[in-house]
C-alpha cells in the first residue's frame, strides 16, 4: 500500500508523462530495492517496444546494462520484456543468467544483473507498454510485490491515457490558434461555445472565459430553435455544411459580416 501510495504521489505531481514514470520508476527502486528500471512503450505500428522513460543507480555497472537495454527494442514475445507484452501477465526472474526466458548476453554477466521483474502497464484491458526492474542480486519473487505490480501498471497506464489525451487537447488548442479564421466549437446538446480560438475573441471582442459562457444565438441574429434545427440536419447528414454569408455581434455591439462553414465533429 505504501508504494502504491508513493506511485500515486509521483504521477499528481508529474507535469509530463516522461517525467511522472521516471519519478514512479526512481520510487519503485528506491523503496523495494531495484538498482534501474524502464518503461519501454508499444509502438504497435513497428510492432516493437521502444525505451521511453527510466532510472539507474549512479554506479558504472548498472548504469552500462541501463544504457545498453534502454538501445534495444523487443518484438512480442521476445525476451523477458516481449513476453509480458504479447502475456499481459508479470515475469519474475531469479537470475536472469540461467533463465532462458530472457536475452542473455555477455553484457549481463559482465554488469553482475541478475534479478528482473517485468510486468504490463495497461489502459482499456490493452498492455500498452512494459516496466522492467533489475539488480545485480538474486531474488526469489515476492508475491506481494507481484501483486502491487498489476495496481501499479493500472495506475500508470490510467494516468498516460490522460497525459496523452492533455497533449493531444494542448497540440490541437495551438493549432487552432495559429489559425487566421475564427474558429468557435459548439456543444450541439448544450448550445454552448466548448471551445474558440485566438482569432475568434479578437474578431468578437471578447475573452475566451466570455464566450464560453455564451451561446451561438447570443452573437448572432439566428435564433436558438432555427440553430438547433440546422445543426440537427447537419448531424444527420441532410444539412448544408457548405459556405454562408452570416453577420456575428461584437462585444460592443457592432456588427461584423463573416463567411461560414460549419462541420460535425464526432465525438
Amino acid at each position: 500500500l505504501a508504494l502504491e501510495h508513493a506511485v500515486t504521489r509521483s504521477l499528481a505531481a508529474a507535469d509530463n508523462a516522461s517525467a511522472g514514470l521516471r519519478a514512479v520508476i526512481q520510487a519503485f527502486c528506491v523503496s523495494e530495492g531495484w538498482e534501474c528500471g524502464r518503461y519501454s512503450r508499444a509502438d504497435d505500428a513497428c510492432g516493437v517496444l521502444k525505451y521511453y522513460a527510466g532510472w539507474a543507480q549512479p554506479d558504472p555497472q548498472v548504469e552500462a546494462f541501463f544504457v545498453s537495454r534502454c538501445e534495444q527494442a523487443f518484438a512480442r514475445g521476445e525476451g523477458l520484456a516481449g513476453k509480458v507484452w504479447e502475456s499481459g501477465t508479470p515475469l519474475w526472474s531469479t537470475d536472469v543468467v540461467n533463465d532462458g526466458r530472457g536475452l542473455n548476453s555477455g553484457l549481463v554477466e559482465r554488469t553482475g544483473m541478475h534479478g528482473a521483474l517485468v510486468f504490463p502497464v495497461f489502459a482499456e484491458n490493452t498492455t500498452i507498454g512494459v516496466l522492467s526492474f533489475n539488480c545485480r542480486a538474486v531474488r526469489v519473487p515476492d508475491e506481494r510485490m507481484l501483486q502491487a505490480a498489476h495496481a501499479i501498471g493500472s495506475q500508470i497506464g490510467q494516468f498516460l491515457r490522460r497525459k496523452e489525451g492533455d497533449e493531444a487537447l494542448h497540440r490541437f488548442r495551438a493549432a487552432m490558434d495559429l489559425s487566421a479564421d475564427a474558429i468557435l466549437l459548439v456543444d450541439r446538446a448544450t448550445m454552448r461555445y466548448v471551445d474558440v480560438n485566438r482569432t475568434a475573441c479578437e474578431q468578437l471582442g471578447y475573452t475566451r472565459e466570455e464566450l464560453l459562457a455564451l451561446a451561438p444565438c447570443d452573437v448572432t441574429h439566428i435564433t436558438r430553435e432555427d440553430q438547433e434545427r440546422f445543426y440537427d440536419e447537419l448531424i444527420a447528414g441532410c444539412g448544408d455544411a457548405g459556405f454562408t454569408r452570416d453577420v456575428r455581434y461584437r462585444r460592443d455591439g457592432s456588427e461584423i459580416p463573416v463567411d461560414t462553414y460549419r462541420r460535425v465533429i464526432p465525438t
